[in-house]
């Protein structure tokens, strides 16, 4: 069977680059992806050396996201109890934060068959300290009371909790590195998705080399779960009708759902601030410079895109009035516009 590398490469070596509009491209980053944050942005900054646009260095995983999390994947539901009619959730609730530290509480919450709650006990503290990153336990009074299962359960909840927080210390994760990839095709390289259910992209040809930095970042990180893969798109009345259809698609809709937020604000009469004004006003930006470019690669006018954005922009002079800013700085934006 050829496989999609093999089909890619058969293309590469029959025609000439220049008889390619573009390239599809899909990747898969299985939730059993982790990266190391300084070795995966020293991948990118070797993969993208000399090559334009490249991604923004993903910020380094804060402390007390991974302490949070943490807490979320150490929780127990339905464990069985001595009552064969009841089960118990062991569950790691909020429970405050302030400048120096963020606390959460385990509980445990006994329900019956129907998932009816049948009592429910505050039973560890868990306390975490920002300055010197650690993480503290106090049992409450509620564990007192616990058989020695349930205190197994909680045990276990902590050790799980500090060899997470231990474990995955700068460590980037599967959806940090998917929001890289996806914005990465979306915002800066301009891909339009070609599938309606999403998933697969139009990147065009100008990008190659952009495109291939990021497939070798992608295959690098984990050949069994992480996998990125590129096949050339011959240039043809066909495959231009395909793009035609899902750039106008996808940028129709997009542009709709934008005018449609607008008009809500200008309808109801409140004020946004001058940054949530800001995000229209690059998303304007954005699709009509994207609009441009495919117009130019298509040879087409992408006319219902562009009435579209005719829309937008009479809107997001209108939406001006809706802007908590003084009158000499509503004039600058109207300038900047």
């Amino acid at each position: 069977m050829t496989t999609v590398t093999e089909h890619a490469t058969k293309l590469k070596n029959t025609y000439d680059s220049e008889m390619f509009i573009g390239r599809l491209g899909w990747y898969t980053i299985t939730e059993e992806v982790t990266k190391d944050h300084t070795e995966f942005c020293q991948s990118l900054v070797d993969a993208f050396k000399g090559v334009t646009p490249s991604p923004e260095l993903p910020p380094a995983p804060r402390a007390t996201d991974i302490f949070k999390r943490a807490c979320t994947n150490s929780e127990r539901n339905k464990v069985p109890t001595e009552d064969s009619a009841v089960r118990s959730n062991y569950n790691v609730r909020p429970a405050g934060h302030d400048a120096d530290h963020v606390w959460r509480v385990i509980v445990k919450e006994d329900i019956d068959s129907e998932g009816h709650r049948l009592s429910y006990t505050e039973l560890v503290q868990v306390s975490f300290d920002r300055k010197n990153e650690s993480i503290h336990f106090d049992d409450l009074e509620g564990v007192v009371d616990l058989d020695d299962a349930s205190i197994q359960v909680v045990n276990e909840i902590k050790w799980f909790i500090k060899d997470y927080f231990k474990t995955e210390a700068g460590q980037l994760t599967a959806y940090a590195i998917r929001e890289l990839v996806r914005k990465f095709l979306e915002k800066q390289i301009h891909a339009v998705k070609v599938r309606p259910s999403g998933g697969v992209y139009f990147i065009q040809e100008k990008f190659v080399d952009a495109v291939e930095a990021i497939t070798t970042v992608v295959n690098d990180l984990d050949p069994t779960n992480a996998v990125f893969h590129t096949l050339p798109l011959l240039d043809d009345s066909k495959q231009r009708e395909m793009l035609r259809v899902a750039f106008e698609g996808e940028s129709v809709g997009a542009v709709e759902q934008l005018i449609g937020e607008m008009s809500e604000i200008i309808k109801s009469g409140k004020k946004i601030s001058a940054d949530r004004y800001a995000q229209f006003k690059e998303s304007y930006d954005y699709l009509l410079t994207q609009t441009s470019d495919y117009s130019d690669l298509l040879d087409d006018a992408m006319a219902a895109t562009h009435i579209r954005l005719e829309a937008m922009q009479s809107m997001i002079f209108d939406l001006m009035n809706n802007v908590k800013l003084k009158e000499s700085e509503k004039q600058m934006i109207e300038v900047d516009f």
